[in-house]
């Protein structure tokens, strides 16, 4: 389904983050249920309905803004786990919290392969604290970027994001900063208070910081960079060893011929 996004109204909803923002009108607006008759789809460059509404659908893609060139895209996604659940809303949470998610994200990416940069800052907008990611790396099919912007609220992360190939255009960079600025969280519950013993109280606050890294945070271009980085680790490892394997059959071959046992 495309959202109704013209010149009078450039508001639109996100149902299931409880969320409204503010986006150009000039933009293409899809959402997971796909109209397979809408000629939008094609327009916005779309040639496989089947696989889009599966990748929205596998990465909790609830907003898909392309541009009207095809020049880039904004995502906006929803993750839920117990991390999330445990620090509930970056509102609540404390400096320290969030400053220990971000140096965990910096440690991650220090040992990651192919990046080229990356920029991790806090930022507030109307009161909300966000994470703010910049990623460039590189790899066989050339450079990329990513730029996103992360909060938790209701107990699930919120990420505003933009990726794609060679530089982050200024167009991009202004465009996620206003979604993020102009965002309203129309529901925003508060999480129940419990007492915690200081040891309990100090696993539920270290415990989310690197499954947050891991699970909620780390972002889609970067996860996908570290996928490729195994895959062809693993298509290294198995030259190597049929290179060994065609090796030790040569010697093996030139043993039996001279008659001299491998061994010596």
């Amino acid at each position: 389904l495309a959202l109704p996004v013209c010149a009078e109204t450039t508001e639109v909803e996100i149902p299931e983050l409880n969320m409204k923002i503010q986006l150009p009108d000039d933009m293409y607006v899809f959402t997971q249920d796909l109209d397979f008759t809408d000629p939008k789809v094609q327009e916005a460059g779309i040639t496989d309905i089947y696989e889009a509404k599966k990748f929205y659908q596998d990465n909790n893609i609830y907003l898909n803004a392309v541009a009207k060139d095809q020049s880039y895209q904004v995502v906006v996604s929803k993750k839920e786990s117990d991390s999330t659940k445990e620090i509930y809303d970056f509102t609540t949470a404390t400096d320290d919290q969030i400053q220990s998610i971000i140096t965990e994200m910096e440690t991650s990416f220090k040992q990651g392969e192919g990046i080229d940069s990356y920029e991790l800052s806090r930022y507030n907008a109307n009161g909300r604290p966000y994470i703010k990611m910049l990623l460039n790396v590189t790899d066989q099919e050339g450079k990329k970027h990513e730029l996103n912007y992360t909060t938790i609220v209701n107990g699930y992360s919120v990420v505003v994001d933009t990726y794609g190939g060679g530089d982050l255009t200024q167009v991009q960079e202004d465009l996620v900063k206003n979604i993020v600025d102009t965002a309203q969280y129309t529901l925003v519950e508060k999480p129940e208070t419990m007492e915690l013993s200081p040891a309990l109280a100090f696993l539920i606050v270290a415990a989310p910081v690197l499954l947050i890294v891991l699970m909620i945070l780390i972002p889609s271009l970067y996860a996908r960079h570290q996928q490729k980085v195994q895959k062809r680790r693993r298509a290294e490892m198995g030259e190597r060893l049929v290179a060994y394997r065609k090796e030790q059959q040569a010697k093996e071959e030139a043993a039996r011929q001279s008659g001299i046992p491998l061994e010596q």
